[in-house]
């Protein structure tokens, strides 16, 4: 639901006030990297090897098949 809200904000101010830009997109850039609860970057982590986002329990991946190694 954000990023709709910024690229409303992002088309209003291309059409209106192009400098609003120099402040819409890295605000979009800082919201779009925070990590928020109910997201994949709390419950998901990369496998190491294939990079595919896999759960943060789980011991070896369902794609490529790497153990895992918990994180202490």
């Amino acid at each position: 639901m954000g990023h709709v809200v910024f690229l409303l904000l992002h088309i209003a101010a291309a059409l209106l006030l192009w400098p609003l830009l120099f402040l819409t997109l890295p605000l979009h850039l800082i919201y779009a990297g925070t990590k928020r609860p109910g997201t994949s970057f709390w419950t998901h982590v990369r496998c190491p090897r294939c990079r595919n986002e896999i759960s943060k329990q789980a011991s070896v991946c369902t794609h490529c098949g790497c153990e895992l190694v918990p994180k202490a």
